[in-house]
């Protein structure tokens, strides 16, 4: 009994056990290599992450045409804040 329960432990994600959620199944206290894992990391491509040392980059569409991103901070290989950055638009005066 004691071995199943010890299994059944083993088997709960890393992501469940993380802290509260901040951004799209990225929680507190997750690893970089867990975001890496969700958001593997590459050229910048849609939904691709680029890393930089203690941060990850993840680019997303906000909406139709409106691309946005968010920066996750992992010092000390936790994650500690999200930040979703999205592009300001400005409008353009019709003539």
């Amino acid at each position: 009994m004691k071995a199943m329960l010890g299994l059944v432990a083993l088997m709960i994600s890393t992501n469940a056990m993380a802290g509260p959620t901040l951004w799209n199944g990225v929680g507190a206290g997750m690893t970089k290599a867990e975001v890496r894992s969700m958001f593997p990391v590459g050229k910048g491509s849609n939904n691709t992450s680029m890393g930089f040392g203690g941060s990850t980059t993840i680019p997303f569409d906000l909406s139709s045409g409106c691309a946005a991103n968010a920066w996750v901070y992992h010092p000390d290989n936790q994650v500690s804040v999200v930040e979703v950055m999205v592009p300001r638009t400005v409008p353009v005066a019709v003539l």
